[in-house]
Order: structure tokens, then sequence, then C-alpha cells
């Protein structure tokens, strides 16, 4: 609710944390439906992959997070923000498997 009402109030823009939405218990494509739903624009995606417990910070093609179906529905939604690879080893892995799914989307 607080960045919906911020969002209301100012120009502003939202980061969406991928790996944390998930620890904190979120489901990432519902919690994104839901601030597009309330005119909430995202302007930034934290990426990186967890157990779904621990803030592992894994590259995107380690853990339980399905990072294509994600993405897949957020290129669908024509969000095309500033994507950040949030961890610290295998970013050539994330690096290819992001691109591959941009060009999927062609």
């Amino acid at each position: 609710e607080c960045i919906v009402d911020i969002s209301k109030k100012f120009e502003s823009y939202a980061t969406v944390d991928i790996g944390h939405a998930v620890v904190n218990g979120y489901e990432p494509i519902s919690f994104i439906s839901n601030l597009l739903q309330n005119n909430v624009k995202i302007d930034c995606f934290h990426l990186h992959n967890n157990d779904g417990v621990k803030d592992l910070h894994y590259d995107l093609t380690a853990g339980i997070i399905d990072y294509k179906k994600i993405l897949d529905f957020v290129f669908s939604n024509q969000i095309f923000g500033h994507f950040v690879f949030e961890h610290w080893t295998n970013n050539l892995i994330s690096k290819r498997y992001f691109e591959d799914i941009l060009k999927s989307q062609k």
C-alpha cells in the first residue's frame, strides 16, 4: 500500500527486487501485476536467485525462481527498465541466460 500511495502522490518509480520478494513470501508475477494494476511505474528490477528461504543472491539459473516465466511476463507488459544482476559469482551465466530470454521475445 505504501508504494501505491507514494506513486500516486509523487512522480516516482518502483524498483522490484525479485529475489527479496520471494524470500518475503511474494509470488513475483502477482506482485508485479499488483503494482501495474495500481498504476505504479516500474523502472528497475534487481535479479538474483535463492532457495525461497534465505537471501542467497545466486545467479539467475541457480535456485527456485523461474526467471524465464517472470521476464516473459515483464516484457509482455512492455516494461523495459533497468535490470541489475545482484549477485557476486557466475555473472556471465546470468548475462547469457538473460540474453537468451531477450532473444526469445522476438
